[in-house]
């Protein structure tokens, strides 16, 4: 009581640290924010960033946002990471061995243009387990890698991120297209009222801005063949390690899970296991009380969620091989071991396509879900549902009638 009123008796101030003018709060540690367009080059400065800190200060954190080309973890997944050995590959080279990973939360697409909010609460959550770790483990750097969506709905989730991670450094990458580029990011105070796009940067602490723009020089690299989309089949090979047909699934039963479909379209109870079976799902991992009692008497009646659940850890990917709707069981093919399957209580279903490259074991029709008999052009509806946003308007004539 002494010590907290201030006074009486020796070791008394160091019972309360704020009434010592002398001593200095801990160093917060820097965070760095790398943001830019599509092929700017933000996932190799992020990993060259990352090898030259651990150089320096032994480990860092690497918060991984862009879900479309992931470093450390499958596609479809916000990751945040401790490093204590540099990333000498691509990120195929290092699925599921490289550092450890602290928490994850699974989105099951490419993109977060359909669930822009779960995107933005998922990122909260894995600062906030930095955060935590720094306070219990002591202050490690952060970089923060953003995804190349910076129009439209994309850059204002940018400027979200911008405002929960609140940067020491945001570091821009520009592209040599400008069309491609991100608007300037301005602190407040240095907005300026000349011509050209500048997007102030939200409310708050304002981090130092540098700014990195492509060389005059014209590169004599022959251009990449490989688009976002091999990369992708190619993180996935890598994690699954072998092809799909050789892996044996794990029987999990319908009431040891509960089952939620992340996309927008609600999906029938009676049209889950249609949906569920040959494709993705993210195993997850939260406590049961934030899943739910399991009530049911029957064990025939599988589990849904109508939304997903807060804070599902990600443990990893897997893939339904079969439904037996007599035995009410799934099969699920993972490259996990059962030790970190002990705790997973969710299945997440997504957006994420098998490649043909998974399904096929040396030729067509010889692996699981495959045939040389069926074209997805040549059946109504036989192929993904996609988007298209290039259709312009039909223009009116001076009389009115379209032309």
């Amino acid at each position: 009581a002494a010590a907290a009123a201030g006074g009486g008796g020796p070791g008394a101030g160091r019972d309360v640290p704020s009434t010592n003018p002398t001593k200095k709060p801990p160093p917060s540690p820097p965070i760095v924010f790398v943001c830019g367009g599509k092929d700017s080059g933000k996932s190799t400065f992020a990993r060259y960033l990352a090898n030259t800190t651990i150089s320096a200060a032994g480990h860092v954190a690497y918060l991984e946002t862009d879900i479309g080309q992931t470093e450390l973890t499958p596609p479809g997944a916000l990751a945040l990471h401790l490093l204590d050995a540099p990333l000498l590959g691509p990120p195929a080279t290092h699925q599921g061995n490289h550092g450890t990973l602290l928490d994850a939360r699974f989105m099951g697409a490419v993109s977060p243009k359909d669930q822009p909010t779960l995107h933005g609460a998922n990122a909260i959550d894995l600062i906030a387990v930095w955060r935590r770790h720094c306070l219990e483990s002591g202050p490690v750097p952060l970089i923060v890698n953003t995804q190349g969506w910076v129009k439209g709905l994309g850059l204002l989730m940018l400027l979200d991120l911008v405002r929960s991670v609140q940067p020491t450094w945001l570091v821009q990458l520009d592209s040599s297209n400008p069309a491609r580029n991100l608007p300037r990011m301005k602190p407040l105070p240095a907005m300026s009222l000349q011509a050209g796009p500048e997007t102030p940067i939200p409310a708050g602490p304002q981090p130092k801005v540098v700014v990195m723009q492509p060389r005059e020089e014209v590169s004599t690299a022959a251009p990449s063949r490989f688009v976002a989309k091999d990369h992708r089949t190619m993180v996935l090979l890598a994690y699954f390690g072998r092809p799909l047909s050789s892996i044996t699934p794990v029987t999990v039963g319908w009431r040891a899970v509960a089952v939620c479909v992340l996309n927008d379209d609600q999906v029938p109870v009676s049209q889950i296991l249609h949906t569920l079976n040959a494709s993705f799902v993210g195993l997850g991992s939260c406590p049961p009380h934030i899943v739910g009692e399991d009530e049911a008497k029957s064990a025939m009646v599988p589990r849904v969620l109508a939304s997903p659940p807060p804070s599902v850890t990600f443990v990893g990917l897997g893939v339904v091989r079969a439904v037996d709707p007599t035995a009410g069981v799934y099969y699920i093919s993972t490259p996990l071991p059962m030790a970190s399957l002990q705790n997973v209580n969710v299945i997440l279903k997504g957006q994420l396509q098998i490649p043909v490259a998974m399904s096929l074991r040396g030729t067509c029709g010889t692996g699981p879900y495959t045939t040389c008999e069926f074209s997805s052009s040549s059946v109504v509806g036989g192929a993904a549902r996609k988007t298209r946003t290039n259709l312009g308007r039909r223009k009116l004539s001076s009389s009115g009638a379209p032309t």
